[in-house]
């Protein structure tokens, strides 16, 4: 009986020996049900089947866990540096949200800045989970060009987009990001929405973020603007 560990076992092998032609074989089980069995068969053809365009992640059906990134990544690096410029754009194309959102990734752990003007163009119609990758990507290269984009989504409903955001726009927004989070504090913000839009904007512009407080009738703020002036409690 082909029980699922000795599938793998072999395919295993067969990646540690690099048996190139034995490629046809292991694609058989790159879309198994069993985790297991996926994972090695993926690594082995993304090892020994000489693909640059990364086929096989591009058709994986199943979600990618953070252990499989792990993996996949350690070997697309090595093809990367020592034989040919993998595809990693035709990641995005793929229809498992997981794998693109794994192709957004490596652009930041593979240094790709020229693939950023797709991830601007697929940035509006992205989901969630793709959008928190794509900004830590725009935030990585200081990547001004996306700032459009980030101001129009700070209406967002969703809570972590909007940390997210706002957490870039620290570290490269303009003065147009400093009077939108500006105009977020008078609307209104939770606890830790209003201390994030304040931290940024201590930093962008603390004589702005000093006056508003100022004026301000908010005892929350008072405290938060205190608390992050004071160089004891800053790093707190």
């Amino acid at each position: 009986s082909k029980k699922w560990d000795v599938i793998t076992s072999g395919i295993v092998e067969i990646n540690e020996m690099d048996v190139v032609e034995a490629v046809e074989k292991v694609e058989k089980f790159a879309k198994s049900e069993n985790f297991y069995v996926r994972s090695n068969a993926v690594a082995t053809l993304l090892n020994i089947s000489n693909d640059p365009e990364l086929k096989v992640l591009v058709d994986q059906d199943f979600p990618l866990s953070r252990w499989q990134q792990m993996v996949y990544f350690r070997i697309i690096k090595f093809i990367n540096n020592s034989q040919e410029k993998v595809r990693v754009d035709l990641l995005f194309e793929s229809k498992n949200e997981s794998v693109r959102v794994f192709g957004y990734k490596l652009v930041r752990y593979l240094g790709l800045f020229e693939l950023l003007e797709i991830l601007i163009n697929k940035y509006k119609n992205a989901t969630i989970p793709e959008k928190l990758e794509m900004i830590k990507c725009f935030d990585v290269f200081s990547y001004q060009d996306c700032l459009n984009h980030l101001h129009r989504d700070l209406s967002t409903t969703d809570k972590g987009l909007f940390l997210g955001i706002v957490a870039v726009l620290q570290n490269i927004g303009n003065p147009i990001s400093e009077v939108i989070l500006l105009e977020k504090l008078k609307n209104g913000l939770d606890f830790e929405s209003k201390k994030a839009v304040m931290q940024a904007l201590n930093v962008l512009n603390p004589d702005v973020l000093g006056e508003w407080t100022r004026q301000a009738d908010d005892t929350e703020a008072y405290q938060i603007f205190n608390h992050l002036t004071d160089p004891v409690l800053s790093h707190v």
